[in-house]
């Protein structure tokens, strides 16, 4: 028996939205996207941390002076964990974002490695179990933000101290 069955395909469209400089977005060289928990959307960028909530732009940059800027304007790593704070991977090291306070901190470890890999994040990932993973080759880091306590895996690539500028994923 040969059953023959015809499907009737609706498509519905799809719209896009492209932003730029000129809609408010800090810079047009986009490194990451991330997407919280209450909707916003996150986009790093080389000129800044961009939050955009569906019509506006509101762009948080280093400001020299204050201990409660970003780090850095150049942003290569964003993740939540599950408290609701935003880690942010920077060319200047890792950042913690306090949504309630509006405020970074930034967050400094040291590694085994021989040379100070820490200062330039390539990208920040939060694991189920509540770990914070920082990649900073040849060294991945997992802290605990409960503890501080932090476990490090070196890979087997060398460091040549030179900054890639390329975003090298954490996946797990």
């Amino acid at each position: 028996i040969v059953i023959n069955v015809a499907a009737k395909a609706v498509c519905q469209p799809f719209s896009f939205s492209s932003y730029d400089i000129s809609d408010g977005l800090s810079q047009s060289v986009v490194n990451c996207i991330f997407q919280d928990s209450r909707g916003f959307i996150w986009i790093g960028t080389q000129n800044g941390l961009n939050r955009f909530d569906g019509y506006n732009f509101k762009v948080y940059t280093y400001m020299p002076g204050d201990t409660t800027s970003i780090s850095n304007n150049w942003i290569f790593g964003i993740a939540e964990d599950k408290a609701g704070n935003l880690w942010i991977g920077t060319k200047s090291g890792l950042n913690k974002y306090f949504r309630n306070e509006d405020r970074f901190i930034r967050i400094r470890y040291d590694t085994p490695y021989k040379s100070d890999v820490t200062t330039c994040v390539y990208d920040v990932r939060c694991s189920g179990d509540g770990l914070i993973m920082i990649n900073t080759p040849p060294v991945l880091t997992l802290l605990n933000p409960e503890t501080g306590k932090c476990f490090h895996k070196v890979v087997p690539l060398e460091f040549d101290g030179s900054v890639k500028d390329n975003t090298i994923p954490v996946l797990q």
